[in-house]
């Protein structure tokens, strides 16, 4: 393989840096009174409607808030805050949550740093068809600190995020 693994280890950071996942409304939802003020601008109503809807269970919900706080949008930017929200939106199985608080657990922010944690998360939310989980569960592979390096598997996944145009994917899926 052609990727080396300072690429790897550089082509995370990036990652992290950037990937954070924009909110995505729950595909098949009818209307969500808290993504649509979200999506509107209307952040305290965003925050409002959201908690209403975490407090039913609501994974979208909490995610949601993890995204307003990480972000401090009506709200002080609180990371700490944000991977409460991120972490038990990804307990009830969001993969944008997983991802979310798979990266803020790599490295560190508002949380205290487990990268082994976040290489979970990035394969929870990778297996569930999330390209940017799948770029980063691939980089965790090609670096092999964290988990043993796996090439093959590494390409696989690579591959499944470049077919949905992940850029940075069909990058260094070139690469390989």
């Amino acid at each position: 393989m052609s990727i080396s693994r300072h690429r790897a280890a550089f082509a995370l950071a990036v990652s992290l840096a950037f990937c954070t996942p924009a909110p995505l409304s729950p595909a098949g939802a009818t209307a969500d009174p808290a993504f649509d003020a979200f999506q509107a601008g209307e952040y305290l109503t965003a925050i409002k409607e959201a908690e209403k809807a975490a407090a039913q269970g609501d994974p979208a919900a909490h995610t949601l808030l993890g995204e307003i706080y990480f972000k401090g949008l009506g709200a002080k930017r609180d990371e700490a805050e944000a991977a409460k929200w991120y972490e038990k939106g990804a307990e009830l199985g969001d993969p944008n949550a997983q991802l979310a608080f798979g990266l803020m657990l790599n490295e560190g922010r508002g949380v205290k740093q487990d990268k082994a944690r976040a290489a979970a998360l990035f394969e929870k939310a990778a297996k569930k068809g999330l390209a940017s989980a799948q770029y980063n569960i691939a980089l965790v592979l090609i670096e092999g600190r964290v988990r043993k390096a796996d090439h093959k598997e590494a390409v696989a996944w690579l591959t499944k995020a470049a077919d949905q145009d992940h850029a940075q994917a069909l990058d260094d899926r070139s690469g390989v």
